[in-house]
């Protein structure tokens, strides 16, 4: 097991290694000297991989000792094989989020953005602009049509609209559209009041 795991590790085919536990039946093994072994191989800082463990659900004593002892020892320790996999995901889905996030991030006091490598099309310049815009009217939270310009920006599709500073020039525009092409419409408040409320309440 200790040899498997070793070659497993050393495979640069592989990107996580999972080490799976059976039930130990009384005086089948030493419970406390598994434990130590594993961890001695496999533990904290001991691999440069993921290494995770999965006891599928042993109720002798001997079962619970290890289990207890691995993750008194911090390592990664699941009932089975599903949850496990779960873990596997949700680690792989933050790392991409972390390696979009830092591709577009801009380079703190430089003053110029740093180019995108992941998303080479977005151009962090002007979004860093429109936020600045934001803030400098002592607001941290965008309206809607901002937030349509955001994701136009980073080359997001967003709804058709048209803003209006009056309900008039509003009521104009639909009945031209309607005579020209029947059709429905959806109208909202666009107040930087809207957003700053909610804020608030959260």
């Amino acid at each position: 097991m200790i040899k498997a795991g070793h070659l497993a590790l050393e495979d640069p085919n592989i990107d996580v290694v999972v080490m799976g536990l059976q039930p130990i039946a009384p005086g089948l093994a030493d419970a406390d000297v598994m434990a130590k072994t594993i961890e001695k191989n496999f533990g904290p800082g001991k691999t440069k991989k993921p290494f995770m463990v999965v006891e599928f659900g042993g109720k002798y004593p001997d079962d619970r000792t290890i289990r207890t002892m691995l993750k008194e020892a911090g390592m990664a320790v699941y009932p089975g094989g599903e949850e496990a996999l779960r873990v596997l995901d949700k680690l792989v889905s933050y790392k991409e989020y972390l390696d979009a996030r830092k591709s577009v991030t801009s380079e703190v006091g430089v003053g110029v953005a740093r180019e995108s490598q992941t998303y080479p099309e977005i151009d962090v310049r002007q979004v860093n602009a429109l936020f600045d815009k934001v803030l400098q009217k002592g607001r941290t939270t965008l309206t809607e049509i901002e937030g349509y310009d955001v994701f136009s920006l980073c080359g997001i599709k967003t709804p058709a609209y048209k803003l209006f500073t009056s309900g008039k020039e509003a009521g104009d525009f639909v009945e031209q559209q309607l005579r020209a092409k029947p059709g429905k419409f959806v109208a909202k408040v666009v107040s930087p009041d809207v957003g700053a409320e909610a804020a608030r309440e959260a």
